[in-house]
């Protein structure tokens, strides 16, 4: 018996076919055929699916899925892979100091002393007509607020700042950081860190 079959029951006083001597309204006979019709297609149902095409298609659809699916993970796992923070010895920062007041030369050399001297500092530039300092460090040495704290105490620079970037420029400076996608790799971050 048909999976469907007790679904769509009729009394055998309102049964759709048309016998001698029985009579239905027009409206009424249009209903039960229409009933009839569907009870007729519910149990033919089962058949349908089970016919060799529709296997067929069943198994082309689940093929597509179980690869998209794993197409999306080795997506995923490249993404937090590019994207996770490394530190090692061999990973550099570098840092900008605004000293906000102008220096002449003799400053600029006692600045880029001052900064090789501290340890993790690597490379530094001073720009005396801007008043910038540029220097480049190791993360597992030093730390940028403490070589900013420490240039502005140490050599009388109480104006000196550590320039961190507002998010307008750093939205405008690279075309990844928007918020769409920090909010996509940081939802695919959280996954692979809780």
């Amino acid at each position: 018996m048909p999976r469907f079959a007790g679904h769509l029951s009729f009394p055998a006083s309102r049964n759709c076919r048309l016998y001698p001597g029985h009579v239905h309204g027009a409206g009424e006979r249009a209903v039960y055929n229409l009933l009839d019709v569907l009870k007729s297609v519910a149990d033919l149902l089962p058949y349908i699916l089970e016919t060799p095409d529709m296997q067929q298609t069943r198994k082309i659809i689940k093929v597509s899925l179980l690869t998209l699916s794993v197409l999306v993970g080795i997506l995923v796992v490249h993404i937090f892979w590019v994207t996770r923070t490394r530190v090692d010895r061999h990973t550099r920062v570098m840092e900008r100091i605004d000293l906000n007041e102008p220096i002449g030369n003799a400053d600029a050399g006692r600045i880029t002393g001052w900064l090789y001297r501290q340890p993790g500092v690597d490379h530094v530039m001073c720009n005396v007509s801007t008043s910038i300092v540029i220097f480049t460090y190791s993360p597992l040495q030093a730390d940028g607020n403490a070589l900013a704290s420490g240039l502005s105490g140490s050599l009388g620079y109480p104006r000196a700042k550590r320039f961190m970037p507002t998010t307008a420029q750093l939205q405008s400076s690279c075309p990844f950081a928007s918020p769409f996608s920090e909010r996509a790799t940081g939802y695919i971050k959280n996954l692979f860190n809780h």
